[in-house]
């Protein structure tokens, strides 16, 4: 496993990070950290179009993980998702499309731009930008927000403000936000703004951020979009 999340991974040219948890295959990081937490509440959600965010897309195997199951175990719902990636260009060489992702993905060495499948009821906008970027978020929509970002003691300008600002801004009451990062800054900063918190914890795996948002229990500024 260690050997297959490296190669498709990358490291920050800065910092040596790893973008995955080479301890694990992508799609059991994918599915474990970011979207088993959130699963049973989209699935059960009376809306039939559902409205993501990720922060932090990288090549999109969080994004691919969450439509190759969702095309198996919620084929009624649609998709319409928002992602941010300032540095495509940091991605490359992408290589060869790895075996686990289905031919039916599109944005394969391109982390940028528009991208649908009309059959697979799923619409993809990829921004070249950061999430503190408030023009291009969408309005108070969103079920989901994957956070997905390099570690905050270590990469602190990508969790500057406004993002947390821009991602309540964005969630409609009772939307679910997850993250790898655990950190008391992360987890201060959602709370303010009216995210319920939880750590959770499994063996043999690492920590994920779990938040359920509760605009009314704000105690900072959550600006509405018009």
């Amino acid at each position: 496993m260690k050997a297959e999340s490296a190669r498709f991974s990358f490291r920050h040219p800065r910092t040596g990070e790893w973008a995955h948890n080479l301890a694990h295959s992508l799609q059991e990081e994918s599915w474990g950290t970011y979207l088993q937490p959130s699963w049973d509440y989209l699935r059960n959600h009376q809306d039939l179009l559902l409205q993501v965010a990720e922060v932090g897309f990288g090549r999109g195997f969080n994004i691919a993980e969450l439509l190759r199951r969702a095309r198996l175990d919620m084929p009624q719902k649609s998709w319409q998702i928002s992602a941010f990636e300032p540095q495509p260009e940091g991605l490359e060489p992408w290589g060869e499309k790895p075996d686990f992702l289905a031919d039916w993905l599109p944005w394969w060495g391109q982390a940028s731009g528009f991208h649908e499948s009309i059959e697979d009821r799923w619409k993809l906008q990829i921004h070249t930008a950061t999430g503190q970027q408030a023009e291009i978020w969408p309005r108070r929509s969103l079920h989901l927000i994957l956070l997905d970002l390099f570690s905050p003691g270590r990469h602190p300008e990508q969790w500057k403000e406004p993002l947390f600002e821009n991602l309540s801004a964005a969630a409609l009451p009772g939307a679910q936000l997850t993250s790898y990062s655990c950190a008391r800054l992360v987890r201060d900063r959602l709370q303010r703004r009216g995210w319920e918190t939880q750590i959770l914890r499994a063996q043999g795996q690492r920590d994920t951020l779990h938040a359920v948002f509760h605009p009314e229990r704000s105690t900072g500024h959550v600006r509405i979009n018009p």
